[in-house]
């Protein structure tokens, strides 16, 4: 991990209040790139997602016994809003009041607090990406926060899904490299099918150079404009390894 936990934190924080402000008035757009889903569906995702990871911490157990997270949030704007502030409120306060070494069930192989400090970072990350792209502009992201997103990705969404528990990995590999600082991976497929990451300059059969930022939403399948990308080798190669993401 590249970054401390109180700089998780921070950027959890900061990236919450982007969220809020980008939804603000646009529950009812849609985001193209994520199938039938309006913004309001990834508001409701995002507070859902706050109330597990709240609950997790919380009960402080290897075991999860709350459910409460996927209760429907109340109808109307103005409620679902209050409903998603509450939440966000409650997982920064949980986060910020927990042991990072105290016991705390995951879906991933890492039963601590910490887990959930780094992964409710990036997930609010690229959701507040989502949220802006369908909106307008994004914001930027820090080039130190792209990287360990990478590093998560790599670490936890690449290899554990809910959603795609039996996906395979391309035959092919890919490096990834960032050029707006350092940062560079090469992801492959083992023999055995499993897959394997490792930060390292080398040849892929595929190659995509960009900030750190923008790898960082592109390798979690998110539609990157061409033009702050460059590719290299074998295009449907980095294709396939974009389409891998749940």
């Amino acid at each position: 991990m590249t970054l401390s936990h109180a700089q998780l934190l921070d950027s959890l924080a900061a990236n919450i209040a982007q969220f809020r402000a980008a939804v603000d008035g646009s529950l009812a757009v849609p985001i193209p790139f994520l199938g039938e889903w309006m913004v309001r569906d990834l508001t409701v995702h995002l507070g859902r997602v706050f109330g597990m990871a709240s609950t997790a911490v919380q009960e402080a157990s290897e075991e999860f016994g709350g459910m409460d997270h996927l209760a429907s949030p109340p109808d109307g704007d103005d409620a679902l809003l209050a409903w998603f502030d509450d939440r966000a409120t409650s997982v920064l306060d949980t986060l910020r009041s927990a042991d990072p070494d105290a016991r705390a069930w995951t879906f991933a192989g890492v039963q601590t607090a910490a887990f959930w400090i780094r992964r409710q970072a990036h997930e609010t990350l690229v959701h507040r990406w989502d949220a802006e792209a369908a909106i307008g502009p994004t914001s930027p992201i820090d080039h130190a926060l792209a990287v360990d997103a990478i590093d998560e990705y790599a670490a936890v969404s690449l290899r554990f899904s809910s959603s795609r528990p039996d996906r395979s990995f391309p035959a092919g590999s890919l490096h990834l490299h960032a050029t707006d600082g350092p940062g560079e991976w090469m992801f492959a497929t083992a023999a055995d099918g499993s897959v394997t990451v490792t930060q390292e300059h080398g040849k892929g059969d595929a190659a995509v150079r960009g900030s750190a930022g923008d790898l960082a939403v592109w390798i979690r399948n998110r539609p990157v404009d061409p033009a702050n990308l460059e590719v290299f080798g074998d295009a449907a190669v980095a294709a396939a390894w974009q389409a891998v993401s749940p």
